[in-house]
């Protein structure tokens, strides 16, 4: 299981729960967009695909994020898992260090 920045998963409540699953918690730096799949996968392409477009207000730019957050199908987002593991293993290659491609 790997966390992104998120402090509630320090929490003991969470972490019995984890620990009940069995689940492995890897470390994670205090912030690594090398390392959060919103950062290194989600955003640059949500930036390219609504590119151009105007919203009139907040709800239709939840709309259109929630549109093409849909349209990915499971092989974009396996793709982002699978690069995950990539830069996992680049990291632990990199003794923790900034991983970028």
């Amino acid at each position: 299981l790997q966390h992104n920045i998120a402090r509630p998963h320090t929490s003991l409540a969470t972490t019995a729960h984890i620990a009940k699953f069995g689940w492995t918690v890897l470390p994670h730096p205090p912030y690594s967009p090398g390392l959060a799949p919103s950062d290194f996968h989600l955003f640059g392409p949500k930036k390219d695909g609504l590119s151009g477009q105007h919203f009139p207000d907040s709800d239709a730019v939840i709309a259109g994020v929630r549109k093409w957050l849909g349209s990915g199908g499971a092989d974009f987002y396996g793709h982002g898992i699978q690069a995950l593991v990539n830069r996992w293993q680049k990291c632990i290659m990199n003794g923790g260090d900034y991983v970028e491609k």
